[in-house]
């Protein structure tokens, strides 16, 4: 398989530098669904109390619990932004787009739990800007999926491509190469694109190459052309209400459709809407940001298909204060679970009573402890009834957020209301088992 060779060096690289971003235990490869993946990571533990409210709504059988410092550590519940911590994009990619004009962009996202970049690279600028940005994501500890010059690629220029390549490939902070963007939607010619490929493949053969996609179906034209298949959709328009987009669970549908075109030859990265309102608060391309529940929803969503990495359009369209308040906070929640979710999901172990609520059980391998990820993909508000086989041995389940409420596991069941297009955390305890 075309993509296994710089994998593979990738992996021995980071094991050899021994995770300088804060990782502590051995990696081991594993693959699901046929696509790579890899697990077992270890994060840092915050240590405080947490003392949780009832929770607002009148299930009876929910109650506000305090936690010890122990116990507060062991369900990672702190939302707050300082000492973010992050996995390597070899693991798990968690980026923006962005301009190479900006290099500034590095070092302000990477406090925000975001480790890859991937920068256009417009008009006539100099190699030195582009080393300028190469750098700047290098002192931030950032990689880079570097555009290769359009010019380059939309004349065919194989020689220019190559120079292009031979110029940036050995600098650290690169990650890899962005091909082309929508070539499906440019109707540009996939003969073309799979030559650009070859010739980056002939100087290069360590590090991937993506395209993106506007249209999953168009994808397979250009699979001899691409390591990595990123696919782009925008449904939180201006002009539609709050889950507008996602009515008829069209949200979902997309994501797996175009995961099914997809195959064990690609990774698969979605791209996520990152922008909307100007600071003016006018539209750019009739598109608003997403509000909290909207983004939650599509993130885990995406995160649950599943994706090999996610990215988010466009940095410098976006506005600081909704990566402050929506976007950094769901990535810390992510990344606190990561060691969970990284794992294989656990099939047959879970279920619920309702078709639009959607149920993933993972399991942290050093802890033992569960995790679950229910998404409502409906548009009403619901209650639905949570069933768990007899081994997941538990008295009750966790739900994370700002405040932790937990739920009592009778007969194997525990009820939740949802919102619409609500998703819900829950940990179970291996250790206060029955």
């Amino acid at each position: 398989m075309k993509r296994f060779g710089w994998r593979v060096l990738v992996f021995i690289t980071i094991f050899v530098a021994g995770f300088s971003i804060g990782l502590h235990s051995p990696i081991n490869e594993i693959f699901r669904g046929g696509r790579f993946h890899l697990t077992k990571v270890l994060f840092q533990a915050e240590s405080k109390t947490i003392v949780s409210p009832v929770a607002e709504h009148d299930l009876p059988e929910i109650f506000s619990h305090s936690l010890t410092t122990t116990n507060a550590n062991k369900l990672s519940k702190s939302l707050e932004l300082e000492e973010l911590k992050t996995v390597p994009p070899e693991i798990f990619p968690v980026g923006w787009y962005d301009t190479i004009r900006h290099p500034q962009t590095p070092a302000k996202v990477s406090g925000e739990g975001i480790n890859i970049l991937m920068p256009y690279i417009t008009g006539d600028l100099s190699d030195e800007r582009v080393f300028r940005y190469l750098d700047a994501a290098e002192e931030a500890g950032v990689k880079v999926l570097l555009e290769v010059r359009r010019s380059l690629v939309e004349s065919g220029n194989n020689l220019g491509v190559q120079n292009f390549v031979n110029t940036f490939k050995n600098h650290p902070a690169i990650f890899g190469w962005h091909l082309y963007d929508e070539p499906d939607h440019k109707k540009f010619s996939p003969s073309i694109l799979k030559q650009l490929y070859n010739s980056i493949k002939s100087v290069d053969s360590l590090h991937p190459v993506a395209i993106v996609f506007a249209w999953y179906t168009g994808m397979v034209k250009y699979r001899d052309a691409m390591d990595i298949f990123m696919f782009d959709y925008y449904p939180c328009k201006y002009d539609l209400p709050e889950f507008g987009g996602f009515s008829g669970n069209r949200f979902q549908q997309f994501l797996q459709r175009a995961s099914s075109y997809g195959s064990s030859e690609e990774a698969f990265w979605f791209v996520m809407q990152g922008f909307g309102e100007k600071s003016d608060g006018t539209p750019q391309a009739n598109r608003r940001l997403p509000t909290v529940a909207e983004a939650r929803y599509m993130f885990y969503t995406a995160i649950t298909t599943p994706v090999d990495g996610l990215f988010f359009w466009t940095h410098y369209r976006t506005q600081q204060s909704w990566i402050d308040s929506t976007l950094t906070p769901l990535i810390k929640e992510f990344y606190e679970n990561f060691t969970a979710i990284s794992n294989r999901v656990q099939v047959g172990k879970i279920s619920s009573d309702r078709e639009d609520i959607q149920v993933n059980l993972y399991q942290d391998l050093d802890t033992e402890d569960y995790l679950i990820v229910a998404i409502h993909h409906g548009e009403d508000t619901i209650t639905s009834e949570i069933r768990l086989s007899q081994e997941i041995l538990g008295n009750f389940a966790t739900k994370l957020g700002n405040y932790l409420s937990l739920y009592p596991i009778k007969n194997q069941n525990f009820i939740d209301v949802f919102e619409p297009y609500a998703v819900h955390l829950y940990k179970i305890d291996s250790s206060n088992s029955r």
